[in-house]
């Protein structure tokens, strides 16, 4: 007799009626064997859209248990974290394991849930505690599993790449609800003076610390994916809104916080990988956006044409010391990385951004300096990839 598995698939939603209806009828669409009670768990605890009402056509339906209502926010708090609280809240006790989708995504074929619970089932042991299961676009073919340590999971293939997006996660009931209430327990997402701007991967870095000697499993199939590939401008207002370019850079603090809790205190080039490139280049590349819009924004401010309030003048003045604290941010990962090539190469690369930046700084901008200096660099950063887009492939050097 099979052993039967309670699992659940858990989204936390905010104005997305659209992007929710189309991963509903992508859940409801999944063939299960007899052994799987698959339900499905809901918050909705701010949206200003029709998503309440289209939850409430669920009310009676048994599968779905849904918090359902439009609280008030609190300052400096985004509505993601009210979310992760309800929605913990809202998990059954009963619930085995938990599948953590966006509100954006959706599973890809009928049987991606049976695809996950097979693999559990066949690896049933007790400290058995996560599977990644993979994007399709970002799946090798190669329909590997990989089954170690997380922290040894995340060596290999990445950190964010195994635990940064949400619905690649799925873990036991009880770890993924102690994950959503740590990932609360900061909720300040803005640049304040009396308290650190929550990082954008917190969910990653409690992952790590809490469950970093348990088995992972990366499941390398084709099994869930983002409705639209790239980002749509509804996510790029939405992602400006609520600072992440500005919490991208408190990884670093996330990283060397977790080397109190890691078995190595330095980690992998592997380890840094983010999509094609590593972290530090993504956070190079934010760097350089903030160093352009400031440029365009000192021009309008030195032209005299336009009245400038008290927030502007302050942003203004203080840009060089802020944009050369988050250099220094991205310098810090030198000491993290434990293959002395690459940690020479990162401080030599990411000096000159320092370099550049001040050189451009101290011009005020000038045409020369940005076309002989600033764009060459921005090139080197993104123009050349160091991962396949395959989680699972090896780097480019090693092909």
């Amino acid at each position: 007799m099979m052993k039967q598995i309670n699992f659940i698939i858990a989204i936390a939603t905010f104005n997305r009626v659209n992007n929710l209806k189309i991963v509903i009828d992508s859940i409801l669409k999944q063939k299960l064997k007899k052994n799987v009670n698959l339900e499905v768990v809901i918050s909705n605890s701010c949206s200003t859209d029709e998503t309440s009402s289209f939850l409430k056509s669920f009310k009676t339906n048994k599968q779905f248990h849904i918090h359902n209502k439009s609280e008030k926010i609190p300052n400096n708090t985004l509505s993601q974290f009210v979310n992760f609280e309800n929605l913990s809240k809202k998990i059954p006790e009963h619930a085995d394991w938990v599948w953590w989708l966006g509100d954006d995504d959706k599973l890809v074929n009928n049987n991606s849930v049976q695809c996950v619970v097979d693999t559990i089932m066949e690896n049933d042991e007790d400290d058995l505690t996560f599977v990644h299961a993979c994007s399709a676009r970002r799946a090798s073919k190669k329909k590997n599993k990989v089954k170690d340590l997380i922290f040894n999971l995340c060596q290999e293939y990445g950190y964010h790449e195994m635990l940064g997006w949400c619905s690649s996660i799925v873990m036991k009931g009880n770890a993924f609800k102690n994950i959503l209430a740590a990932s609360s327990s900061n909720k300040n997402y803005k640049d304040d003076e009396t308290q650190k701007a929550v990082s954008c991967y917190i969910h990653s870095a409690q992952i790590l610390k809490n469950y970093h000697d348990k088995l992972g499993i990366f499941l390398d199939y084709p099994l869930v994916d983002n409705q639209v590939f790239g980002q749509s401008e509804e996510t790029i207002k939405r992602w400006n809104e609520e600072n992440v370019p500005n919490r991208y850079f408190e990884i670093v603090s996330d990283i060397y916080e977790l080397r109190e809790f890691l078995p190595k205190k330095k980690f992998k080039p592997n380890f840094f990988r983010y999509h094609t490139y590593f972290i530090w280049d993504h956070l190079a590349h934010l760097c350089l956006i903030k160093l352009d819009n400031y440029i365009t924004n000192l021009k309008t401010y030195t032209s005299g044409k336009v009245e400038i309030d008290d927030g502007f003048e302050k942003y203004i003045k203080t840009f060089p010391e802020r944009i050369n604290k988050k250099w220094h941010q991205i310098c810090q990962m030198a000491d993290l990385v434990d293959d002395q090539t690459t940690m020479k190469l990162l401080a030599y690369t990411f000096l000159s951004g320092i370099n550049y930046t001040n050189m451009y700084l101290n011009s005020n901008g000038s045409e020369h300096i940005k076309k002989n200096y600033i764009d060459g660099y921005s090139d080197l950063v993104r123009k050349f990839p160091v991962f396949n887009f395959e989680i699972g492939s090896y780097q480019l050097s090693h092909n």
